[in-house]
């Protein structure tokens, strides 16, 4: 009797090393990623400072929200899962498919960061326990501006459809009930505000739908 040695997309492991020649590729991607990011999102911040007019995107029911700085550590989840990719997406189709929603998000984010410039009206919460320091540094690596949409929920819930998409049933509900637990730690954060969460989701949905989703229905 001959076994099927066969593997089934959802039997691929989670993470693995995709080999030397995938990696040139996905690694000068996710280093080139870095780099643009950084750019785009550096300028409009930079932009946006430059001038006083901002507007009002909260609820006052948002401003009682209270800071828990654990979720600090949800927040920033989207770093090390973001550079996990080459290891995670380990075909160059589907990789260089990633990177192109995550840059198109990027700009399209970056139009929406300039054109609403929003006021940041949390109010001054004195900070304790062993998480602040995570909370410190979420603070400066978000920068000062760039509010709407929530760029951390629009990658975090691209990623969790592209990690998701060779994955059972478990691994989908992990990676997606980890995309949602971001968008809130969010608000918990005191980092976005309800309206950047949905514009963020918003986002994501709609990049994916019409580079991957609908381009699929055209074969």
């Amino acid at each position: 009797m001959i076994k099927n040695t066969t593997k089934t997309l959802s039997d691929e492991e989670f993470m693995a090393w995709p080999g030397w020649q995938v990696f040139k590729t996905t690694g000068t991607l996710s280093v080139l990623f870095l780099f643009i990011f950084y750019a785009v999102y550096g300028l409009t911040d930079y932009l946006t400072h430059s001038h006083d007019y901002r507007i009002p995107i909260h609820f006052n029911w948002e401003l009682k929200m209270p800071l828990v700085t654990s979720m600090s550590l949800v927040y920033i989840s989207i770093s090390p899962l973001l550079m996990l990719a080459p290891f995670v997406i380990r075909d160059i189709v589907s990789f260089k498919l990633m990177f192109k929603v995550l840059v198109i998000e990027l700009l399209i984010a970056a139009v929406f960061f300039m054109l609403l410039p929003v006021a940041k009206v949390y109010p001054d919460v004195l900070a304790n326990g062993p998480f602040v320091w995570v909370l410190n540094l979420a603070d400066s690596l978000n920068l000062t501006h760039n509010e709407i949409p929530s760029l951390h929920v629009a990658f975090a819930f691209t990623v969790a459809y592209f990690y998701t998409r060779k994955r059972r049933l478990l691994g989908k509900i992990l990676l997606w009930g980890w995309a949602f637990l971001l968008a809130v730690s969010t608000l918990l954060t005191h980092q976005h505000y309800v309206l950047s969460v949905m514009a963020g989701m918003l986002l994501s949905a709609l990049v994916i739908y019409f580079m991957v989703i609908k381009q699929q229905k055209k074969f």
